[in-house]
């Protein structure tokens, strides 16, 4: 996976390229937008991080550009501001997400990191994890909306529990951002296996988009992807932490009038 960096600070730039490049990612780094536009537009990237505030064009003309010439390669905006103006205008060049540096882009990173060791991973190194303690571990993080989960019960799985908990930790990020009030979260044994269902009053998912939502870098006029993680990134890493563990994730409706989101994996 081939990465377009476009940061003119070059210390963030250094440790952005440094973690990825330890990891396998391939990541081409410039400091100028006019040449970040060359690159975006010659190369083949499976996503283009953009800083706003860049010498020779800004990130905002980088993106409209981008998009005017018919290129959809996902762009993520870098701010340091973490403002609303930042992000209303950069959804409106086209942008994928706009990432706040001091607080977001570490977990982008994360979760490309945890993308790619999913894809190469034989299980070898997974071990008995307590899944009701990943659950309420994750549940217990202060979120904007209130996590009901009386219904989680002691349950064992195999696996990797950093991994199982990003995958938590996404499923519920997912359903607080887009609830109107509640978010529930339930964890039964059923002939199935171990069922994690999330479960939230807001607007749901369509129909049409309900596979294509854990695409990675899916684009869905709701924005159901973008969750606290941004970039499409976090249902990517459910479906394919799941999918990992041997398991499968699914999304419906849910009584609560919004989206249930279920993750079966096999018992340990």
């Amino acid at each position: 996976m081939r990465i377009l960096l476009v940061e003119d600070e070059e210390r963030l730039a250094r440790s952005v390229a440094r973690g990825l490049g330890a990891d396998g990612f391939d990541v081409d780094v410039v400091h100028d937008g006019l040449d970040g536009l060359w690159r975006a537009r010659e190369g083949s990237y499976a996503a283009i991080v953009l800083d706003i505030m860049l010498p020779g064009m800004n990130g905002y003309e980088v993106c409209r550009t981008l998009r005017s010439d018919d290129i959809w390669t996902p762009v993520l905006f870098l701010t340091a501001k973490d403002g609303e103006y930042d992000e209303t205008d950069g959804f409106a060049m086209g942008a994928d997400d706009v990432l706040a540096e001091s607080v977001r882009m570490g977990q982008i990173v994360e979760d490309l990191l945890l993308l790619s060791r999913t894809d190469e991973t034989d299980g070898g190194q997974y071990r008995t994890v307590d899944f009701d303690d990943v659950v309420r571990d994750e549940v217990g993080r202060p979120r904007s909306t209130k996590v009901e989960a009386s219904g989680v019960t002691p349950v064992q799985v195999i696996g990797d529990p950093v991994a199982l908990g990003r995958l938590v930790a996404h499923l519920l990020d997912n359903a607080t951002r887009h609830a109107d009030e509640k978010v529930q979260v339930s964890l039964p044994v059923t002939l199935d296996g171990a069922e994690l269902l999330v479960d939230d009053d807001g607007g749901g998912i369509p129909e049409a988009d309900r596979e294509r939502v854990f695409e990675r870098f899916a684009r869905l006029d709701d924005a159901r992807t973008r969750d606290a993680g941004g970039a499409g990134l976090g249902l990517a890493v459910v479906a394919a932490t799941a999918e990992a563990h041997g398991g499968r994730v699914k999304a419906t409706d849910s009584p609560l009038g919004g989206a249930k989101l279920r993750v079966v994996l096999p018992l340990a």
